[in-house]
């Protein structure tokens, strides 16, 4: 029976240490999720029942998440299971795994399941995400978080994290962590003085003021166990909130901020010094004048610049990251940043430097450059100096020579050639003179001394002129002396230039040292021809010229050297580069001389040739050694490049594997294992790359590559390095696995230790025992320590284990620096080390002799070598004495363990056996005579048969117990002895002691009659006091009346028995006095003084308990009148929800909690009350808390609710004192915000009113530019009002702020008020008049900005009108000027050929006649193209210009010049006519009168003159005839009608177009590169394209290789999306090569697979179609045939046929020079052929213009207006220029994109929306600066079109959706558009009337499609007004 309550009580506790449990996460999970949805403003009072709904559990992962879910909005319970099931579902999606949780079970409010739901989400939410540095990837998040907090908590004295619930509950831990990252507010000394309760509630308050709330309380944490779920969730939160680490990233811990903070101010305080040193140095623009001081001040400003600045660069940068390391510790408030210590103080001192660097660059290089000039001026001049004083020199001795012959009376001979010489320095000292001007204007600082070298010059020459004049007796040469002297320099000069060998490259350096060459241009023709005597002298010295820089040039070249590195390849590169651009453009000097050949006179022709010939021939062999040179040296500089990338790779690698640290010092093995394969993993994707290198470097060198030995090298180096590497691996998986090896030892036999030290403490501890020990605990501790025993044994084997291993373990001490080595230290190779010095293979033994640098050690090899070989290559051998002695000890340890346990076993044992002896010893001597007379004889000898054997255990098991001596054993068994002689002697006297035995029971039995009332009557009062009174707490109306009748009726019963108790002890006490020696008095005595002591204590408590219960039942009165006052205070003040959004509502508001507030000041009486019955009350508990061990709980309840009480009638007032400072506040910012926004409001309407009346559409550019005035004044005032705005913005904000900021209070204390008041109505959410007022303020910002884009749209159009109005005034002004011009001067000119007259005679009129009528016909075509360019003119758009007066007169000078110009025609011919009939006659006549003289004549006789001159003149007037005849029909005729020709097949190629050349350039580009550079349009791309595919596939121009479309894709020659566009056309065609068919039968494979269906018949006729186009149709022969032949051998069916005839006549192809439409054999007869590749010659004209087939050059829309071109033409080269850049303006040449030409006027909307059109139908809009293809959007947002031409191309496209908003791109419904005012009812109404009869409507919010007769009720409501007011209502239209 007594084990049954033991179990019922175990399991009573059990379930209270649970619900205790359930309480304590109860709250703290409710505290938890209170803290996430408060972000929602949502609140929850009881977990279980506030989550049943569903509704707060979604919103709480909302807010986890960041998802918004779905929910139900019913209040009905499947709506709440729907809900649950939605919250369940998510998690599950989210692989958050739930056991046994279901909906119903959250609904119903199950508390194990809610709370195990909500620890679920913990879990997965919160915890799951910690990451630890170091952790092993096996670990639980709760290891996670344990391991964390062990990090974060090491190092502080006496604590230990263990666990979650015992580790806690002192509140040390806690504050030891928050320490660790805020030491500044916890004193760690003070906290290990405090109590439990104060540390802990100091933690939670910093935890608190740190971002961490407060989910538990001191009480809870402050147990036995605390909770471990809450623990770990308060833990996990301030995780969350504090700094951290990120996974994978950088971070600073926690204790190396400190550290790492003084490195910033270090770093930064020493650059920022710096910084302003030199910004102070660079400001110091004085600068030296002597070229060398100059010079080098310059070299050291370059040094500092390529020096200094970039390794300082580096040192910001890493301060930067420093401080963004901080930057989370500055936020946390672990650091606090001075002022001026903010990179961006670092930043702006940084600049100032770079300012002045700038600065004093742009001061100090000019003046460098200028100095450098000067000084070459200088040598300059020097050198002319030199010539002037030789030239002196030789005149002086030439006149000497004639000095003495004219002395000696002979003929001087040389005063020609003096003559030259003094001209010629006359000529020097002019140069020099206005050399020496040049230089004192630029101040040089030696000119003076130059001057006077040139004065003394001057004077020597005036000097000699003196002598020459005394000789030759002349004052100055003569003319002829003169032009001698001046032929003499002529030759001279043409003797210099005939043997001009100038060099392109000058001061080499040393042979093949291109790079230090200095580039000089060759001499331009014009130079050299203004220097010779005649222009053939002259362009044959510039002939030679270019040979001589050519040939010098190719000869350096020759001997250039190609470099042996990366640097020098890249200097050779660049070097190259410049040579070759020079040698390129030595083309146009080279073209200049050849154009010169033809005018060469024949004196120069064959020399002139010949030289050409030779320097043709020099330039071509020079430029294909040059791209000959550039092609190798480009090859070698990308092997190089990427050689050295890998090089530098692998040494990276080499470096971290020889630097890591493999001493015992590093013990993070799992880190360099994940670091180790990562590096593997990379090493296998290097692998592919060196390889492709080797290949490379192979595939070069077999190509006999120039630079071969440089490729070798590299390629041997890349080799041995990457074998390095590799060997460096198995070195790096050795170490690995010994290192861990060791540490693992270590780690075990440190666990091993540390286990054998407790096991060794709790042995002692548990098992140590003395004699007071109790032998219960001593007989359940002798089992337990069997079970340790057998626990050690088992442990002998991992003791045993330890010690193996330890022999096994290799040494990393010595692979530290600081430790010593021994004489000799064995190491053993891992892998092979071949040097030079030393060659060591694996495996083998070697000596360490050095080891002070940890990365190299110095060895000895086996032969004896001696070097530094990496340490990483060895590692040292067992044994590893230190691993040795480790386990040695722990070995002795597991002996001592094994010993102590023995020896308390021994003491557990002796001890038993001594309390046995004891309990018996003890039981005989208390036997009386009672005892022994109730005794049976074998009862007694049973217990004396114990006596014995229980001494005879205790003096075996204490001989080993050190707990008793050999004394004590004696004793001992002396008490044995005389407990036996007991026994002996009440055997003898038990028949003595029968007396007086009836008085003492008569007395007993009265005593314990009064005893058993007693007890009655103490279970009465117990059973009182512990009753807790009737429940006052929970609102019932019962009092203390009954309780306080019942204590008093109990009271008097107590004083009945009292005076009892009395009567009953004197007579005893008369008993005792007459029979002392009684042996029944002493039990009567005690059995009297208990009674006694009972009632005296009974009678106390009983009076002491009365008292309380009446204190009390007046203390409950006060609360509950305390409570009502409270109540009503806070229904008042919770009732209150939002705040007005009006002034006056504000401030009665603010007026009511006044009035509360004085109501307040007059209940404080009751509060005094209040607390002087509290006072009493616990003075009565604390003197019943004396008497009785109860503590009186329910006076602790009433404290509380006391306590209680007083805290929320403070805060009642605190509510109201609050509440009405805000409301101030709030007052004053709404009122400031309606004043502001009226304002605004009454402004912006009067300027929109005015803005719509405005009427922008003008035709005048008077009207138009004071619109623009208006307009920008308009502007002004919009900017000034931006200010009110913000201002207003400003209110705006602050008030809302304040609303919120209010209402979460109202909304936090409300819910305070509900859950005090446990309120069951919820109440309903109110709207916010912050909303209200953002959203006013919203529509008022979104009403001026409507307002600012539509004057900008004002200013823009009016500006672009007006100035396109302007420039087309211009325009046709200008074009009506030209036309009016001409059409009048051509009229005056045949008004002036009427007013001639024809000659005295008819032969005179005749001949006049005749060229009158010949210049008629001269001036015909002139005439015809005036009339017509007028005509075109009066038709164009510009003529509308024209006003009606001068567009009549233009009409009539125009019919005046036809039918002036017409008559004259007529008239001349008609007088021809005349004239020859005139002329007919008369020489008839003449004829007849001289007949008869021509008789007489000899028959031999000729003509007479006149005749033939009659027949001549007869001759021109038939000419004129026919001519005049001609001119006037071709005026009258009209244009001829087209005829359609039947196609004829054309002459073909089999040769694709390979590429184009671009003309202005000279390049070659593919196909598809080429169209992306804007020469060739998109569709003539394509169709090339094709044709290369079919020919047999793409074509590469440098490689002349074909490719298929990946290949072709892969080396760049077209992108994804051709790709896919010509994927169908190549598979086609390897289905068409696969085809098999007989060879000796002719047949067509595209037709048999075509009619087999293994390709489309679209697909295979387009094949067809291009084979026709490139040669002819391929038969499985082989051979080409034509469409007729085909036709003919039956190989197509007659409907493929014609429908191969009507594709051949479609020209799908546009020729970019001429804009024609042309078929592909027409392109491939205009390409021409270079290198066996056929190229297209493109030449790009200026503008973007075309130059058309009749030669005028025209743009391209300018084309289109005049109907030159076709339009879609123009739409494909319009698109093409897209591709170059944009569209070309023809008069300025700028690139525009096709919304800027638009509105510049360039082109109209029409062709803009076909462009846009075609763009998004072909894979998008064209942005021409990134030659992406972007959506409708995109374009919006980069501007590449207007919003009304996204409109009109969705127009044109039928796919119509809505309105576009321009700022983001997206579409709005019509219906969205009229709400938000962007549109008004009637532009609705006139969008949506132009649409299309549609089916349906479509919705876009619930994304459906509703019939047309679908009710209204779901429509907008201005969407039914309108569907209204129309029979066919369109609410959202789509196509």
């Amino acid at each position: 029976m007594s084990s049954t309550a033991a179990y019922r009580q175990f399991l009573q506790d059990l379930e209270e240490k649970r619900d205790e449990r359930d309480r304590v996460q109860k709250k703290t999970f409710t505290k938890w999720i209170n803290k996430h949805l408060i972000k929602v403003r949502k609140h929850i009072t009881d977990l279980y029942e506030d989550l049943r709904d569903g509704h707060n559990l979604i919103s709480l992962l909302e807010v986890l998440s960041g998802v918004t879910l779905p929910r139900e909005k019913g209040r009905m319970r499947f709506h709440r299971l729907q809900n649950v099931q939605i919250a369940l579902d998510f998690l599950k999606q989210r692989q958050v795994k739930l056991v046994n949780i279901r909906n119903d079970d959250i609904t119903d409010g199950n508390p194990k399941l809610t709370l195990g739901l909500i620890w679920t989400i913990i879990l997965h939410f919160q915890i799951s995400e910690i990451y630890v540095s170091g952790e092993s990837g096996d670990l639980t998040a709760k290891e996670k978080l344990l391991l964390w907090s062990q990090q974060a908590t090491e190092g502080y004295p006496g604590l230990r994290c263990v666990n979650f619930t015992s580790s806690w509950r002192d509140g040390r831990m806690f504050n030891a962590l928050l320490h660790r990252f805020r030491p500044d507010l916890i004193d760690m000394e003070l906290v290990s003085r405090q109590s439990n309760c104060e540390n802990l509630e100091q933690a939670f308050e910093i935890g608190e003021s740190l971002g961490v709330t407060r989910l538990l309380d001191v009480e809870d944490v402050d147990v036995a166990s605390p909770d471990e779920k809450s623990v770990i969730t308060y833990v996990s939160s301030i995780y969350d909130a504090f700094p951290k680490i990120p996974e994978g990233g950088e971070g600073i811990a926690a204790h190396e901020v400190d550290q790492r903070w003084s490195e910033y101010q270090s770093r930064f305080s020493s650059l920022l010094q710096w910084s302003r040193q030199h910004t102070v140095l660079m400001a110091n623009k004085n600068f030296p004048q002597n070229p060398v001081e100059l010079k080098a001040l310059y070299n050291e400003y370059v040094h500092f610049k390529e020096t200094e600045i970039p390794t300082k660069e580096v040192e910001k940068g890493h301060i930067e990251h420093l401080y963004k390391l901080l930057e989370v510790w500055m936020e946390f408030g672990r650091i606090k940043l001075p002022q001026g210590l903010h990179p961006n103080d670092l930043e702006e001192e940084w600049g100032k430097l770079i300012l002045e660097m700038l600065e004093r660059e742009k001061a100090l290089r000019p003046a460098v450059d200028r100095l450098e000039l000067l000084l070459q001026r200088a040598n300059k001049i020097q050198n002319m100096a030199l010539d002037c004083e030789e030239k002196l020199t030789l005149a002086k001795n030439t006149l000497q020579a004639d000095m003495s012959r004219v002395e000696s009376g002979e003929v001087v001979q040389c005063e020609k050639e003096l003559a030259c010489y003094l001209q010629d320095c006359e000529s020097l000292i002019r140069q020099l003179n206005q050399e020496l001007k040049l230089l004192r204007e630029e101040k040089y600082y030696q000119v003076e001394q130059l001057a006077f070298r040139a004065s003394c010059l001057q004077e020597e020459l005036v000097s000699l002129r003196l002598q020459c004049s005394s000789v030759y007796r002349k004052g100055h040469f003569s003319p002829a002396l003169g032009g001698t002297g001046a032929e003499l320099t002529s030759q001279r000069g043409i003797d210099s230039g005939l043997s001009l060998g100038q060099t392109l490259l000058g001061a080499v350096g040393a042979v093949g040292a291109v790079g230090a060459a200095l580039l000089r241009r060759p001499m331009a023709r014009s130079q050299l021809v203004a220097m010779s005597s005649s222009e053939d002298e002259g362009s044959l010295r510039f002939i030679y010229e270019l040979l001589g820089w050519v040939e010098e040039t190719q000869e350096l070249l020759e001997r250039a050297d190609w470099g042996a590195d990366l640097p020098s390849v890249e200097n050779n590169l660049q070097e190259h580069n410049d040579i070759h651009t020079a040698v390129e453009e030595l083309l146009s000097s080279l073209q200049e001389a050849r154009s010169y050949e033809a005018k060469v006179t024949p004196n120069f022709k064959s020399s002139y040739s010949e030289t050409l010939a030779k320097l043709e021939h020099q330039y071509c062999k020079l430029l294909d050694h040059s791209s000959w040179r550039l092609r190798s040296l480009e090859s070698l500089h990308s092997f190089v490049s990427h050689c050295t990338e890998e090089l530098i790779w692998l040494n990276e690698r080499e470096e971290e594997e020889i630097a890591f640290d493999w001493s015992d010092g590093n013990s993070n093995m799992n880190a360099k294992r994940e670091l180790y394969s990562e590096m593997r993993s990379e090493l296998d994707e290097k692998r592919e790359v060196m390889r492709s290198l080797q290949e490379t470097a192979s595939r070069l060198c077999v190509e006999n590559h120039p630079a071969k030995q440089t490729l070798e090298a590299y390629s041997a180096a890349l080799q041995t390095q990457w074998q390095w590497v590799d060997q460096l691996c198995v070195c790096v998986e050795q170490h690995l696995k010994d290192n861990t090896s060791y540490f693992q030892f270590v780690s075990d036999a440190r666990d091993c230790e540390s286990y054998l030290r407790q096991l060794q403490e709790t042995i002692k501890r548990q098992y140590t025992c003395d004699r007071s020990s109790r032998l219960t605990k001593l007989e359940d501790l002798l089992q337990d320590s069997m079970e340790e025993k057998e626990q050690l044994i088992e442990y002998r084997s991992t003791v045993a284990s330890l010690v193996g291993r330890a022999k096994t373990l290799v040494q990393l001490r010595p692979r530290s620096a600081e430790s010593n080595l021994a004489s000799t230290t064995p190491i053993r190779a891992v892998c092979d080390y071949r040097q030079i010095e030393i060659t060591i293979s694996r495996g083998e033994e070697c000596v360490l002799e050095d080891n002070s640098q940890r990365t190299k050690w110095k060895v000895i090899s086996p032969t004896g070598n001696e070097a530094m070989v990496p340490s990483v290559c060895f590692t040292v051998p067992p044994p590893n004495q230190e691993a040795m002695d480790t386990a040695s000890r722990t070995e002795q340890l597991y002996q001592k363990v094994m010993s102590l346990w023995h020896q308390l076993h021994v003491n557990m044992k002796s001890v038993v056996s001594w309390h046995y002896l004891l309990k018996d010893v003890r039981t005989v001597s208390t036997w009386n005579l009672d005892t022994v007379r109730c005794q049976s004889p074998t009862e007694r000898q049973q217990v004396l048969d114990h006596l014995e054997s229980h001494l005879a255990d205790f003096l075996s098991d204490s001989k080993e117990s050190a707990l008793f001596t050999p004394a004590e054993r004696r004793e001992l068994e002396k008490d044995v002895q005389q407990a036996q002689q007991h026994c002996q002697d009440l055997l003898l006297n038990m028949e003595t002691a029968e007396k007086d035995e009836s008085v003492s029971r008569s007395y007993l039995s009265e005593l314990q009659n009064i005893s058993l009332r007693l007890n009655e009557a103490e279970q009465r009062l117990v059973r009182g006091i512990q009753t807790p009174p009737p429940s006052r707490l929970s609102g019932d109306t019962v009092d203390n009346t009954v309780q306080i009748a019942e204590q008093e009726k109990l009271q008097s019963e107590l004083d009945a028995l009292r005076s009892g108790l009395g009567d009953v002890s004197r007579r005893c006490v008369k008993f005792f006095e007459e029979k002392p020696t009684s042996s029944s008095v002493p039990v009567l005595q005690a059995e009297l003084n208990q009674a006694v002591e009972k009632t005296d204590k009974l009678h106390n408590l009983s009076c002491v308990y009365l008292e309380k219960l009446k204190t009390v039942d007046v203390l409950i009165r006060s609360l509950d009148e305390v409570e009502s006052q409270v109540r009503r205070y806070e229904s008042r003040l919770s009732e209150e929800d939002i705040v007005p959004a009006d002034t006056t509502a504000i401030q009665n508001l603010r007026d009511q909690h006044g009035r509360w507030q004085e109501e307040l000041g007059e209940q404080g009486d009751i509060f005094l009350s209040l607390e002087s019955s509290v006072h009493r009350a616990k003075e009565a508990g604390s003197q019943l808390s004396k008497l009785h061990p109860d503590r009186s709980p329910e006076l602790a309840l009433y404290q509380e609710r006391a306590n209680q009480m007083t805290d929320r009638w403070s805060g009642v007032q605190r509510q109201m004192e609050t509440r009405r400072a805000d409301l101030d506040a709030l007052g004053s910012d709404l009122h400031q915000y309606r004043a502001g926004h009226s304002a605004l409001i009454r402004w912006i309407e009067e300027t929109t009113k005015r803005q719509e009346d405005t009427q922008p559409g003008q035709s005048d550019s008077k009207a138009l530019s004071e619109q623009l005035a208006q307009q920008t004044a308009l502007v002004a005032e919009i900017e000034q009002n931006q200010t009110k705005l913000d201002e207003c913005q400003t209110h705006s904000k602050q008030y809302c702020t304040s609303v919120k900021d209010y209402e979460l209070q109202l909304m936090t204390y409300r819910a305070f008020v509900e859950s005090t008041h446990k309120s069951p109505v919820k109440r309903r959410r109110m709207h916010s008049s912050s909303d209200a007022i953002t959203q006013e303020f919203m529509d008022l910002s979104t009403r001026y900005t409507a307002l600012v884009t539509l004057t900008t749209q004002h200013v823009k159009y009016i500006s672009d009108a007006l100035r396109r109005l302007e420039e087309e005034e211009k325009e046709v002004e200008e074009e009506k000027q030209a036309r009016v011009g001409q059409v009048s001067d051509l009229l005056g000119w045949v008004k002036g050929l009427q007013g001639r007259t024809g000659g005295p005679n008819a032969e005179s009129s005749l001949a006049a006649q005749q060229s009158i009528s010949e210049q008629l016909a001269a001036k015909k075509d002139e005439v015809a193209e005036a009339i017509r360019s007028t005509e075109v003119f009066l038709l164009s758009k510009q003529a509308s210009k024209l006003s009606p007066g001068e567009r009549a007169q233009v009409e009539a000078q125009l019919d005046q010049l036809r039918s002036t110009y017409n008559q004259m025609c007529d008239s001349s011919t008609q007088q021809l006519q005349q004239l020859e009939q005139q002329l007919a006659k008369e020489e008839e006549r003449k004829v007849y009168r001289s007949r008869s003289e021509i008789r007489g004549q000899r028959s031999g006789g000729g003509c007479s003159g006149s005749a033939v001159l009659g027949v001549r003149m007869k001759r021109g007037m038939q000419n004129a005839n026919n001519q005049l005849l001609t001119c006037r029909a071709s005026l009258c005729r009209k244009p001829a009608p087209l005829v359609c020709v039947p196609w004829k097949e054309p002459v073909r190629t089999k040769v694709a177009i390979a590429g184009v050349i671009d003309l202005g350039t000279v390049e070659t580009f593919p196909v598809f590169p080429a169209s992306q550079r804007g020469l060739i349009d998109q569709d003539t791309c394509h169709v090339l394209l094709e044709a290369q595919l079919v020919l047999g596939g793409l074509v590469q121009p440098d490689s002349q290789r074909s490719l298929t479309l990946e290949q072709g894709r892969a080396q760049g020659l077209i992108d994804a999306r051709t790709t896919e566009s010509l994927s169908e056309l190549e598979n086609a065609l390897i289905l068409v090569g696969n085809t098999e068919s007989d060879q000796r039968t002719p047949a067509l494979p595209v037709a048999a697979a075509m009619e087999v269906g293994l390709i489309k018949e679209e697909v295979g006729l387009r094949i067809l179609e291009l084979q026709m186009s490139t040669g002819g149709l391929r038969v499985s022969t082989g051979k080409l045939i034509s469409l007729e032949q085909a036709e003919d051998m039956r190989l197509l069916t007659p409907r493929t046929v014609t429908k191969l005839q009507s594709r051949l006549q479609h020209r799908e192809l546009i020729d970019p020079n001429t804009a024609e439409q042309i078929h592909l054999c027409d392109l491939q007869e205009r390409c021409v052929f270079d290198s066996g590749l056929l190229l297209l010659p493109v030449k790009q004209q200026p503008g973007g213009t075309v130059c058309l087939r009749s030669g005028r050059k025209v743009g391209i829309i300018r084309a289109v207006q005049e109907g030159l071109i076709d339009p879609e033409v123009a739409v494909r080269l319009l698109e093409a220029q897209l591709f170059a850049g944009g569209v070309a303006d023809p008069r300025s040449g700028h690139r525009l994109t096709i919304n800027e030409a638009v509105r510049l006027g360039l082109m109209d909307q029409d062709l803009a929306c076909a462009m846009l059109a075609r763009q998004l139908q072909t894979g998008g809009i064209i942005d021409p600066l990134s030659r992406e293809r972007l959506d409708l959007g995109e374009g919006l947002h980069r501007d590449l079109l207007s919003s009304r031409l996204a409109l009109l191309v969705l127009e044109s496209l039928r796919n119509f959706r809505g309105l576009l908003w321009p700022e983001s791109g997206e579409l709005l419904p019509i219906a969205e558009a009229l709400q938000q005012g962007v549109i008004s009812e009637e532009l609705a109404r006139n969008i949506l009337a132009q649409r299309h009869a549609v089916g349906g409507l479509y919705k876009p919010e619930a994304l459906q499609v509703l019939p047309l007769n679908h009710p209204a009720s779901s429509l907008e409501p201005r969407c039914r007004q309108f569907s209204q007011r129309h029979p066919h209502p369109r609410y959202f239209l789509s196509t």
